[in-house]
């Protein structure tokens, strides 16, 4: 899903979010690409992207905190950055 929020009023937004529940619970995986911490706070695991590349990846709650806190340019020399040639798995 690109974007699952944009353009969605908040009703039609926390039915998509049951739906997504319910496809969780029978063992289904949803990918959904967003700027918003709302949509990442539904989220098990995050990878964050900047500039086409993973910076940071994680379970999607410690990874908002990091954001909601630091609000950084992911070029920011304080950003968490993986290594050169690290093997990102969840």
């Amino acid at each position: 899903m690109d974007e699952p929020d944009s353009g969605i009023d908040v009703e039609a937004l926390e039915r998509i979010f049951d739906l997504l529940g319910d496809m969780k619970a029978a063992g289904a995986t949803v990918v959904m690409i967003t700027h918003s911490l709302v949509v990442l706070h539904h989220a098990d695991h995050a990878f964050l992207m900047c500039n086409g590349r993973i910076i940071d990846k994680g379970v999607a709650n410690k990874i908002s905190g990091y954001f909601e806190h630091n609000c950084l340019p992911c070029d920011h020399v304080n950003a968490p950055v993986l290594q050169e040639g690290q093997v990102v798995s969840v």
